[in-house]
């Protein structure tokens, strides 16, 4: 266990202990080593005494040459122990003689031990000394003597001894008295806890004792305090807890039953014989029905579970059918993650079953949307098998397998709680309320099943569930059953992944083919040949396009060319979403009589055989992903006049770009006051109100404008970045019929227009569009770096110039947003805080509406950091400061290519200057330009268009104000537009404000 998580008294005993032990050890080490140093230097000066004392002796020896006699003076030094030999050397240096101690006989002094500068040296055993013999003043010799430590050691042994008897004695009083003291702070924090943990099951009545007037003392009074006011407030709370409960479980229910009304009568005008295009539109009003009923269940429903009323409503469905809308709903989703989802079907699919499809289909929503959002690559399977069968019920059990980041086991522990994630890392980076799976146990519980999930972490999760229906035997689906010639109909599938593969497989059997897979182009080509020379042929192959060294189409190919005059199967190429068309288009080319996209649907892959196989059989209509209608929504309310109120010069323009995209009349208001006033002179259908505005706000602008009867019915729409939790509630508040978050999305923004715009003679009439020009330089390239181009031309309608315009003003702007907002922090002023949110707050919206994603991020982080300290909102500051840098430095890129564009074609066109230029037919539309800048008005355009093609050859000075006109029109900037245009007429030596 990890020493932070051990309670407070074993962290105490654990701390003192080892501090107590330390300072022992260290206490103890110090006087054995002291004691060591001491006890050596005795040796030494026991040994060296006995050294010159021989040393003197054997001077006479030395003198008169007698070896014997220093021999009988070294012998004598056999009653020392210690002493191992002696040996005596002449002034020379020659061996003199050599006394080696009786039981060390095999002991062989190293003479050499001892430079010729040292005189004592303690080896790892033993001391060596060196004595100089002198006679008269005169060195005659020398003695080494070599001695033992033994004695020495064992008195260092019996210390060490002694030390770690004392120490263990020492360490066992500490640990005692460290008990018995830690009591004094452990025993009231652990009353505490206790305490604690009553009052976190609700019992505010927990005694609590305060024993002292320290700060555990204070702790204890404060959590009294606590206790005595939760218990006040608890009834209260009980009553509103209770009345929220069962308020929104009636709502749930009463929404629930007008959803449930549409989406039956869509399903039955769906059988109802008519156009294809009239069944497109019920299949989405149908589609779109149960998708709002799944955004209002994961909120409602925990509710419900509160309020005990969360109950079943029992219809007849087919499995089969809640596959294939399962498909409809996640293609495009994994088709951006680029995974493969394979809906496994089999014959329970064809089951009629008795029950609650919605809570079904509500599950393996859940379970599918994780799957997705916790996979970046691989696959995610879902399967369906009978698990339990009688003559009136099915128990089925569902899978959904994927190959994500996979949980550990103390995850997966916790999973189904309320309100719970995997982890906060997970939460953070993935988000979601962890109501999702905790509902979906209870509803699983409810259809007579259980939920449990296998998984390990970084090998992806399997989320099991089974459920009990009732079954109507005899209401098995009869709509795909192949006519009897088609009956073991051979077929080839070809894929490389082999989950998708089997399920393919497992789809035609339940059509009653003869199904056999393969893995490569290669593979098929070998199996269209064994069939043929078995005379037995396949007569459909149905190929993936996407697979490794031979796709999908050169496989077709291949198989036509190899196999040419011979009975050739039919051909139906699987292709990724949203590609069918492109695919299908290159493969008639080479054979291919029909595609259709992932991931395979049983519906729509019968259709197609019977299709290929040239057969009349009913079909079931499927509901393809689409792009805004823009047609159908002009034909509601095209003509339309409405009011735009915003500030900011770029979202106005994104806006009205939007709008009239769907020839809506647009008016504009630069705030909430002028927005007040044009609503008093004019008539409009519908208002669209920026929230964050000067003078006044668009919250206060709505309450005015509601204050005068006869706007209660006006529509009043917030378009806006205020995007946080209760803001949508702030606009209702006021009297606001809708609240549309920026970046825009134009299919909410023009359905919110459609449901509020009332019904008038004069809607649905498309307006001529404007003539725009289409000139290289306006092209805008796909990639720019940190702007996901393609998304913001999709919002601006495919507008190039307009996006370029876009991207020039902010350039001019908004470079130095960044060091804008860190000098007013540097102030540490309210207000100039206040000021740099607002900062972050607008170029959040414009980096929203130009989708400079990381631009947008950085400025939402900094404008929710209030709380944080000054660093670490600077460090915001230098991410956003760095996400701009990488914006300025793609749009510069852009300003130069257009400058290089614009001087070609300065020199294509000969250099002409002002000159060679027909002032006669440019005077009067310069004229007629600056009228519509005068009056404001979006003819303006046109009139530039004009002008520009007259001007196309004029000097680089007047093509740069030409520029800088276009972008003043573009940006809806009036004002500074007439002052750029009587620039350039000066230029040309023109008068146009007296025409």
């Amino acid at each position: 266990m990890n020493f932070r998580d051990l309670s407070i008294r074993k962290k105490l005993i654990g701390i003192m202990t080892l501090i107590s032990c330390l300072t022992l050890l260290l206490a103890s080490t110090a006087f054995i080593a002291t004691d060591y140093f001491i006890e050596r230097e005795e040796i030494k000066k026991d040994i060296l005494i006995q050294t010159r004392i021989i040393a003197l002796n054997s001077r006479a020896a030395l003198a008169f040459n007698d070896p014997d006699t220093a021999y009988n003076i070294l012998q004598a030094l056999e009653t020392a122990t210690t002493i191992d030999s002696a040996t005596l050397f002449t002034a020379d240096g020659d061996l003199f003689t050599e006394y080696i101690r009786s039981d060390h006989k095999s002991f062989n002094p190293n003479h050499a031990s001892l430079s010729q500068d040292e005189n004592f040296l303690f080896d790892s055993d033993r001391l060596i000394l060196r004595e100089k013999i002198v006679l008269e003043e005169e060195v005659i010799g020398s003695i080494i003597i070599h001695a033992n430590l033994s004695e020495l050691k064992e008195k260092i042994w019996r210390s060490i001894f002694l030390g770690l008897v004392v120490l263990f004695i020492s360490l066992l009083i500490a640990i005692f008295l460290t008990i018995w003291f830690q009591k004094i702070i452990s025993t009231p924090i652990e009353a505490l806890r206790k305490a604690s943990i009553e009052i976190g099951k609700g019992k505010f009545n927990t005694e609590i004792d305060v024993s002292s007037q320290d700060e555990i003392g204070e702790l204890a009074t404060a959590f009294r305090k606590m206790t005595w006011d939760l218990t006040d407030q608890r009834s209260k709370l009980e009553k509103a807890t209770k009345a929220k409960s069962e308020f929104l479980a009636n709502m749930s229910h009463e929404i629930r039953t007008p959803m449930n009304a549409v989406i039956g009568l869509s399903e039955l005008a769906i059988q109802v014989e008519q156009s294809q295009q009239t069944l497109d539109y019920f299949n989405k009003i149908s589609n779109s029905s149960r998708s709002l009923l799944r955004i209002i269940n994961d909120i409602l429903d925990y509710s419900k579970i509160e309020a005990g009323k969360l109950e079943l409503e029992n219809s007849d469905f087919l499995v089969r059918e809640i596959f294939e809308h399962l498909s409809d709903l996640f293609r495009a989703k994994v088709a951006k993650k680029h995974l493969e989802f394979i809906l496994c079907v089999s014959e329970e699919c064809r089951y009629e079953l008795h029950g609650d499809s919605l809570r079904l289909e509500q599950v393996l929503l859940n379970l599918i949307g994780n799957a997705i959002k916790f996979t970046d690559e691989g696959e995610i399977e879902v399967q369906v098998k009978t698990v339990q069968e009688s003559a009136d019920s099915v128990t089925l059990e569902f899978s959904v397998r994927d190959t994500g980041i996979g949980l550990t086991k103390s995850q997966a522990d916790k999973l189904f709680h309320a309100f719970v994630q995997a982890d906060s890392s997970t939460t953070r980076k993935f988000g979601g309320t962890g109501l999702g799976l905790s509902i979906s146990q209870k509803l699983v519980t409810m259809m007579g099943g259980k939920i449990w999930v296998e998984s390990k972490s970084g090998q992806g999760s399997t989320f099991y569930f089974t459920a009990t229906f009732q079954r109507n035997l005899g209401g098995e689906d009869v709509n795909m059953i192949p006519p009897e010639d088609m009956e073991h109909l051979r077929a080839l599938v070809v894929d490389d992944n082999l989950s998708a593969k089997k399920s393919l497989i497992k789809t035609l059997e339940m059509f009653g083919f003869i199904a056999t897979g393969v893995s490569s182009g290669q593979e098929a080509l070998d199996a269209v040949r064994e069939g043929i020379d078995k005379e037995r042929p396949y007569q459909l192959v149905i190929v993936d396009w996407f697979m490794p060294n031979m796709d999908g189409l050169k496989t077709i190919e291949q198989i036509n060319e190899t196999f040419k005059g011979e009975v050739v199967p039919k051909m139906i190429l699987l292709t990724p979403f949203d590609r069918e068309e492109e695919l299908l288009e290159k493969g008639r080319l080479v054979g291919v009589d029909e595609a259709v996209s992932k991931p395979v649907n049983c519906s729509i892959i019968f259709d197609s055989i019977m299709d290929v196989f040239g057969k009349d059989v009913a079909k079931t209509f499927r509901v393809k992903e689409g792009v805004v209608d823009t047609a159908q929504i002009i034909k509601h309310i095209g003509g339309a006049r409405v009011l735009l109120a915003e500030d900011n010069s770029i979202n106005l323009q994104v806006a009205v770009e939007i709008l009239e995209g769907v020839s809506l009349i647009v008016d504009q208001a630069k705030d909430g006051l002028e927005a007040v006033k044009m609503v008093k002179k004019s008539s409009y259908d519908a208002v669209l109100m920026d929230i964050q505005m000067p003078e006044m706000d668009g919250l206060q602008a709505t309450r005015q404008i509601r204050k005068d009867l006869q706007y209660k019915e006006l529509p009043i729409i917030a378009m806006t970045a205020h995007a946080m939790s209760g803001d949508r509630d702030k606009s209702l508040s006021v009297g606001m019929n809708d609240h549309i978050t920026k970046p825009i999305d134009r299919a909410k923004l023009y359905a919110a227009l459609v449901e509020h715009i009332k019904p008038r003679d004069g809607l649905g009439l498309a307006t001529p569009p404007k003539q725009k020009r289409d000139l290289t330089n306006n092209i805008i390239p796909e990639n720019l770096s940190g702007i996901e181009v393609d998304e913001a031309l999709e919002r601006l309608n495919g507008n190039h110039r307009v996006f370029k315009s876009l991207l020039f003003e902010f350039h001019r702007n908004h470079s130095q947003t960044a060091s804008k907002i860190r000098s007013l922090l540097a102030t540490q002023k309210n207000e100039d805080l206040i000021n740099a949110s607002n900062i972050a707050h607008t170029i959040k919206g414009i980096a929203g509406n130009i989708s400079a994603k990381r631009i947008f991020v950085a400025a939402l982080a900094f404008e929710k950091s209030f709380s944080q300290p000054v660093e670490g909102r600077l460090r915001l500051v230098d991410e956003l400061e760095s996400s701009i840098e990488e914006v300025v430095s793609a749009i510069e890129i852009l300003k130069n290519r257009d400058e290089e564009a614009n001087a070609k074609i300065i020199e294509l066109s000969g250099g002409k200057d002002a000159h060679n230029l027909d002032i006669a037919l440019i005077t009067p539309v310069m004229i007629d330009l600056l009228e519509k800048l005068k009056i404001q008005s979006f003819d303006a355009e046109e009139k530039f268009e004009n002008l520009n093609k007259l001007l196309v050859g004029v000097d680089n000075k007047a093509r740069y104000e030409l520029q800088r006109l276009e972008e003043q029109i573009g940006n809806i900037d009036f004002n500074s537009a007439k002052a750029t245009l009587a620039v350039i007429a000066d230029m040309l030596d023109i008068n146009i404000e007296s025409k």
